[in-house]
């Protein structure tokens, strides 16, 4: 009887190690230089719906100074912000929030600003580039800006030849 229950001792722990064998099977082997090493975070992180996702933008130059042409910041503001009209009228808690951050830019004329499924965006005129560097930097500095905790996008200006400059800016929405 002794030699029974020895067997079945035996065969309990055959099975326990081959179960362990299959769950672990094509695990990752953890190599000791490879454990210390911090992981990489992601560069951004997608929105939760592809239709929230605003096209890219253009790529950045090494300098602060716009290297695009007023047309091309146009069309670039154009599309981004139809892009995110495009998602659809919204009534969000956040929209009086949004609208009013839009209208806070201290050198800058408001227009066409509204809410939508995406966030709230605006294009907004000031009538030099010295208003223009000066409203951003003080918007961006702002109280509300830094409470608003969406994305906030300001497209490159549009420098017309009289002089004034043009700009769209997109505000993600906040959830």
């Amino acid at each position: 009887m002794k030699w029974v229950l020895g067997l079945a001792g035996i065969a309990v722990v055959a099975l326990a190690i081959g179960l362990f064998v299959m769950t672990h099977r094509g695990a990752p082997r953890v190599e000791p230089e490879l454990a210390r090493t911090e992981p990489t975070p992601p560069a951004s992180v997608a929105p939760s719906h592809p239709a929230l996702a605003p096209p890219a933008p253009a790529a950045a130059s090494d300098d602060d100074e716009p290297t695009v042409t007023p047309e091309v910041a146009r069309t670039e503001r154009e599309q981004l912000l139809g892009h995110t009209r495009s998602t659809g009228a919204a009534h969000e808690v956040w929209e009086a929030q949004g609208t009013a951050l839009l209208a806070a830019f201290p050198d800058g004329t408001t227009r066409d600003a509204g809410c939508y499924i995406a966030g709230c965006v605006a294009t907004i005129e000031f009538r030099t580039e010295a208003a223009y560097r000066r409203s951003v930097t003080a918007w961006k500095a702002s109280k509300g800006a830094k409470a608003w905790t969406g994305g906030k996008q300001v497209t490159d200006p549009e420098v017309r030849s009289d002089g004034s400059v043009v700009v769209g800016v997109v505000l993600s929405r906040p959830d």
